[in-house]
């Protein structure tokens, strides 16, 4: 990390203390660089190690659907040189050794990069049947990110603050996810009855993407943040949110008059029927 002007080493849940770990094995090894290894910090979770830094960067193979993979040189002389001249900070996540990088944890970036080798994954060598190993030891594949991210930046550490020229700067991670949080909690209210389990699943999931993977402003999130908050107070006391204001809204019109406006699927309205038949029965008791 020294040789490339790199300075700000995270780890996340190591398996044994930071100064455990450097006194035996890393120190001989850190020629030059004791600063970086002294400086070091530890975090319980790649969440919390990543709350101050607007743009974050996977690497390994693993990706998911919908987030732009690029490579080394194309992200260094990309999106990192473009956040580094806006004085944003930067973060370049590597996984585990063994194991790389987590689906969940593929979620809190805003881009992957992949290295690519002659050997395309899975290949089989023809000599021996067995599998080729077409992935990189962690450190030649760090060496060479933060290689292309030296070359491509000003020579300066990486994610080091300058003034920005911009009115706001890209939204930090730690205030993403509370904007994730906001923007879920505000589709809850848009229920119409109970949602299925995995509608969920698939609505935590598209929300952490979208909030991860895009460059949001202060002033852009202000507006979402604006939105969010004002829909929970216009919901009220309502424990159903928009189901139970449907239902009261609908009254003894047809429910015809309101669904396709609303574009509800069948399990909704299945479910605004019921409701009613059981209101209108209460009333004519």
């Amino acid at each position: 990390m020294a040789n490339f002007g790199l300075s700000d080493l995270r780890i996340v849940s190591p398996m044994r203390t930071v100064t455990e770990a450097w006194d035996a094995e890393a120190v001989p090894y850190a020629v030059f660089a004791e600063d970086v290894l002294d400086q070091a910090r530890t975090f319980g979770s790649l969440r919390e190690a990543l709350g101050d830094c607007g743009l974050v960067l996977g690497t390994g193979a693993t990706s998911r659907k919908g987030l732009q993979a690029l490579s080394p040189r194309g992200a260094a002389e990309g999106v990192i040189a473009e956040a580094v001249a806006e004085g944003t900070k930067v973060a370049l996540v590597l996984g585990n050794e063994r194991f790389g990088l987590s689906r969940e944890e593929v979620s809190l970036c805003s881009h992957t990069i992949n290295i690519q080798t002659s050997v395309p994954s899975k290949t089989k060598n023809r000599s021996t049947s067995e599998h080729v190993n077409s992935s990189l030891n962690l450190s030649h594949a760090a060496a060479i990110l933060f290689y292309e991210v030296f070359t491509s930046s000003p020579r300066r550490p990486l994610g080091a603050p300058e003034q920005s020229t911009k009115p706001s700067r890209p939204l930090p991670l730690k205030a993403k996810l509370k904007l994730k949080d906001l923007l879920y909690r505000s589709r809850r209210l848009l229920d119409v009855g109970p949602p299925a389990g995995h509608q969920l699943r698939d609505d935590e999931e598209s929300l952490t993407s979208l909030v991860a993977r895009n460059a949001l402003s202060a002033k852009d999130a202000s507006v979402l943040f604006q939105i969010c908050k004002r829909l929970e107070v216009l919901s009220g006391s309502r424990m159903n949110g928009l189901g139970e204001a449907l239902v009261d809204r609908v009254g003894d019109h047809p429910l015809s008059a309101v669904a396709p406006e609303l574009s509800l699927s069948k399990d909704e309205l299945a479910w605004l029927e019921r409701e009613l038949h059981m209101k209108r029965d209460q009333q004519q008791q």
